[in-house]
């Protein structure tokens, strides 16, 4: 990776998942490279695209990483590993996610339905899922710097940006919300559900949190946009009658998705959109445990 650079890093989900980012979204984007995947410390990565926007290289890899060429899927806690690390070796220091998620509640406590937009600031993970901070497997770090928080996880400079690009878009959005990370590979149950809703969760999905843990551990600023794609089981319908709601809501968002998060991309690479406060989290003078003979 030694001749790969980038300043920025997209992560395609599953709100982008139907359609082929960037040929079939934005002509004024270059792709400057096909890389097949990347030998990490957690496991041969997915395929990644090296692109040009506005004349500057920006790294993706879609679907969370989750999807090696004809291997077995990628568990998000993984896959999470391997982009950080990724992205780390190339330079990265900003990166987005799209994510699709389950729609709990709104900020007010009402019901947050399909295609509702969502910044959210803060997750939770649900505490049957792998734990990611374990002392073994991290992106390696300063080892000055062996531990850090997780307050604000989100980068409120890059939220602004994909805050700024519905605002052109004129698409309405919930600025804020709790992510609820929850097991990989099934959707919730309703008493599920309602455990997290009355825990203060208004979305829920199965990548993010994973990815935001990844990028604070690699000291990479990070950001999500998630679209509503059904109601999560709270007793509501869930998208639709026939089976094929889902999917058809995926091949209908694709491409406003990835325009907003084109643009987003676009203002933070022109202008940052001001300051953030993601570097007041840094812990420091804990790497030094145990003491010799203590």
């Amino acid at each position: 990776m030694s001749n790969l650079e980038a300043r920025y890093g997209l992560i395609g989900g599953s709100n982008t998942w139907a359609i082929q980012f960037p040929e079939e979204t934005d002509k004024g984007i270059r792709v400057v490279k096909h890389i097949k995947g990347f030998s990490t410390p957690f496991g041969v990565s997915s395929p990644y695209k090296l692109l040009e926007i506005n004349g500057v290289h920006v790294l993706r890899v879609a679907m969370h990483g989750s999807y090696p060429n004809d291997q077995e899927m990628i568990p998000p806690n993984i896959s999470a590993k391997q982009t950080a690390w990724i992205f780390k070796q190339a330079g990265v220091k900003y990166a987005l996610v799209d994510a699709s998620v389950g729609g709990i509640q709104n900020l007010e406590g009402g019901p947050l339905p399909p295609w509702s937009i969502v910044i959210p600031d803060d997750f939770f993970m649900a505490p049957t899922i792998p734990m990611f901070a374990s002392s073994v497997g991290r992106v390696p770090r300063d080892k000055d710097k062996t531990f850090f928080r997780m307050a604000k996880p989100f980068c409120e400079m890059l939220r602004r940006s994909l805050m700024k690009a519905c605002k052109e878009e004129g698409l309405s959005f919930q600025d804020g919300g709790v992510y609820a990370c929850t097991p990989w590979g099934r959707f919730e149950t309703v008493p599920e559900i309602s455990i997290l809703r009355n825990n203060g969760a208004h979305v829920v999905g199965q990548t993010v949190a994973h990815e935001a843990v990844a990028m604070r551990n690699a000291e990479i600023h990070f950001a999500s946009i998630n679209i509503v794609s059904n109601f999560a089981e709270n007793g509501h319908e869930w998208i639709g009658d026939c089976p094929d709601a889902m999917a058809n809501f995926y091949r209908e968002c694709a491409p406003i998705t990835a325009r907003l998060i084109t643009n987003a991309m676009k203002a933070v690479i022109n202008d940052h959109t001001g300051n953030c406060q993601c570097r007041e989290f840094e812990v420091s003078g804990l790497g030094k445990f145990p003491i010799e003979n203590a």
